[in-house]
């Protein structure tokens, strides 16, 4: 199990299932999502359909090849029970994930063979954040490597949300609550997709990550120590 720490604080909807395909490299196999989002406050308004289409743009870019997620968009005293409970935190903080199943995933067999075929190394999508370490490997043994540790696996977890929260620090990333929500959902997910924060290399990866997602969306993330930050 895993627990994602609050990101700003280091300073039943409907069941739907979804089939979408995967460009990743050449990985081209269809992809199973399922994705089940619950409001479960009344504080502040929550699209539900826009996280839905976060998640998904997420999932796509990590290349995760099936997915099992309940999110859950609560209160700040709610937040602060599960994060008292689960983490022995008792402060009401802005995310937790828990990581409930990862079954390691990666391209076909003969998508592999048809590499070694060509003696090439395979282009691959854009993703920041990462060293050059991976391509030389690559160049060097062959091997198809993808620094993105959910590349083709399934998943299944959970988010817990705290709306209010949101709706307290969305000043401090200079947009409105409804994005800074959607960065903790992101931030909540890429914790489930295997990526942790806990040393500066990890946090520069993960939050290169969610910027990534976010500027997908359209959304132009500002955190706290950024030098642009007002």
């Amino acid at each position: 199990m895993r627990a994602g720490p609050g990101l700003r604080n280091t300073r039943f909807f409907t069941l739907s299932a979804t089939r979408h395909r995967v460009e990743a490299g050449r990985l081209t196999e269809v992809a199973m999502f399922e994705i089940d989002i619950s409001n479960q406050q009344d504080l502040i308004p929550v699209d539900t359909e826009q996280l839905r289409q976060a998640v998904l743009v997420a999932l796509k870019l990590e290349a995760v090849q099936s997915a099992v997620l309940s999110i859950s968009i609560v209160d700040n005293p709610t937040i602060h029970e599960v994060n008292r409970e689960h983490l022995q935190h008792d402060y009401p903080t802005d995310v937790i994930s828990f990581q409930l199943d990862f079954s390691e995933g990666g391209l076909p067999e003969d998508a592999t063979e048809e590499y070694e075929a060509d003696d090439e190394t395979p282009d691959r999508p854009e993703h920041g954040g990462f060293t050059d370490v991976e391509d030389e490997r690559s160049q060097l043994t062959n091997e198809v490597i993808d620094p993105r540790p959910a590349f083709g696996a399934f998943i299944e977890g959970e988010i817990i949300a705290s709306a209010e929260m949101a709706d307290q620090m969305a000043a401090e990333g200079n947009w409105n609550t409804a994005s800074e929500l959607l960065l903790y959902v992101v931030h909540g997910l890429l914790h489930i997709c295997g990526y942790d924060d806990l040393t500066a290399p990890e946090k520069s990866i993960m939050r290169s990550r969610e910027k990534l997602i976010l500027e997908t969306l359209g959304l132009h993330p500002v955190y706290p120590q950024d030098e642009d930050f007002h």
